[in-house]
């Protein structure tokens, strides 16, 4: 509970604020572009900045709104966010607050816009009001470790993932002012649903049947040989 208040104060902070959306300033990607179809997984959303090493953008708290969408004749459902988020990015040692993150899991709430589980908002900011430097010669961090399922999915389907330019997201520096955000920040990324990879069980299964088909040949070759 104490979690999803925090959240909420850092969306009514982003909405007391300006949006300040144009070119330059604070950068998303996206890691890892399929899924297994049927199956589940995650996607990592790193942030940066291209603002100049002597002016840094400090990013001191953010709140994000992410939407699934299908593409073409895909499943409506067929990508969703699994709900609740285990943020599992709080225990990577690149995460943006690590060590210094204020809010506890649940970091933000999963929700339906048109299909199911197709939102997620979620934010943090750090317990010290110091903020992270980030510029164009810093590395890149890790923003969030999204949970996604594909049970619905069908092979080949693709889905849009997108950070939203709404009043859900925005990123605050120490003062509370909003950050720039690069308009790249806001366009879709590609996932594509897989072919599942076979089970240990049918791995060890088929090595098993050219175990025994290997024998079989070795036994009726020795048997076609002439006797001494």
């Amino acid at each position: 509970m104490r979690g999803f208040l925090n959240v909420l104060m850092l969306f009514v902070c982003a909405a007391c604020v300006d949006e300040n959306v144009a070119h330059g300033g604070i950068l998303i990607r996206y890691s890892g572009s399929t899924i297994t179809a049927g199956g589940s997984g995650f996607v990592d959303v790193f942030v940066s900045s291209d603002a100049a090493a002597a002016t840094p953008d400090v990013l001191d708290s953010f709140s994000a709104q992410f939407l699934i969408t299908p593409i073409g004749s895909a499943p409506a459902a067929g990508l969703q966010f699994v709900d609740p988020q285990s943020d599992s990015q709080l225990g990577q040692a690149n995460y943006v607050f690590f060590g210094d993150s204020l809010t506890p899991p649940p970091l933000g709430l999963v929700s339906s816009v048109t299909n199911a589980n197709d939102t997620y908002v979620g934010g943090d900011a750090t317990v010290s009001g110091l903020g992270v430097a980030l510029d164009s010669t810093s590395p890149e961090k890790l923003l969030f470790r999204l949970d996604l399922s594909a049970a619905q999915s069908t092979v080949g389907s693709q889905y849009a993932l997108q950070l939203v330019n709404s009043g859900g997201t925005s990123f605050l520096d120490p003062s509370f002012s909003a950050l720039t955000i690069d308009s790249s920040a806001f366009g879709p990324f590609t996932l594509t649903a897989a072919v599942p990879e076979p089970s240990s069980c049918c791995v060890a299964a088929l090595v098993l049947c050219g175990v025994v088909l290997r024998a079989r040949r070795r036994g009726a070759a020795n048997q076609r040989l002439p006797a001494a």
